[in-house]
């Protein structure tokens, strides 16, 4: 019987034939049963094109952070399916705009709040 690794911090020892095949592990990730129909990606390139095109069409340059952050994006994309080079763009697009404007909405409540004090 082949003895999963556990955390130590934790008494509970489980076992590989303990977890059913179609149970999802509690920090939200499915077990590989799960994701066993799902191809593995063998060329990366299309996650570097769409970082280097979606930067581009955001005016990122010479922003480390920036682009991490749309690097993590992509990658958050990649776990969600999203393996067309052409809809992981458009999709990152969608949501760096969308964190941005929530990000100067922030701000901009920040400034004012701050004004008050």
């Amino acid at each position: 019987m082949k003895q999963l690794a556990t955390n130590e911090d934790c008494a509970i020892v489980a076992t590989a034939g303990d977890i059913p095949n179609s149970q999802t592990i509690p920090n939200g990730n499915a077990s590989s049963a799960d994701t066993a129909d799902a191809r593995p990606i063998d060329d990366f390139s299309f996650i570097k094109n769409a970082l280097k095109a979606v930067c581009r069409e955001n005016g990122v340059t010479r922003d480390r952070k920036a682009t991490l952050e749309i690097a993590a994006l992509l990658v958050a994309l990649v776990k969600e399916g999203v393996h067309d080079e052409e809809q992981l763009v458009k999709r990152a697009c969608q949501r760096w705009e969308a964190a941005k404007s929530a990000a100067s909405l922030t701000a901009s409540n920040d400034t004012i709040n701050a004004g008050d004090a």
